[in-house]
């Protein structure tokens, strides 16, 4: 059974960055931060009964200028299917 983590994606420039409860995390690809939260994902015990979490990471529509702005959901939102670690 899996679970759902909805995240908020953010980019200033030079870094991305999110956060997964009162946890900051950032790095300069988006490849990097995405192999984070699916690291982080996988040692929360909030998630450990499940199969696999469905992460999905919606961008920050604020740092997006106005003309911008009704592109976004077609440009800046996506998904990591994080599988858990097998139980023995």
């Amino acid at each position: 059974m899996g679970a759902e983590l909805n995240l908020t994606l953010g980019f200033d420039g030079k870094r991305w960055h999110t956060h997964i409860g009162d946890r900051h995390i950032s790095a300069a690809q988006l490849a990097e931060l995405e192999s984070q939260i699916m690291d982080i994902v996988r040692r929360m015990p909030r998630f450990a009964a499940h199969d696999s979490v469905r992460v999905s990471l919606a961008c920050d529509t604020c740092l997006l200028p106005d003309w911008l702005r009704q592109y976004h959901s077609h440009y800046f939102n996506s998904r990591l299917m994080v599988r858990m670690p097998v139980r023995p």
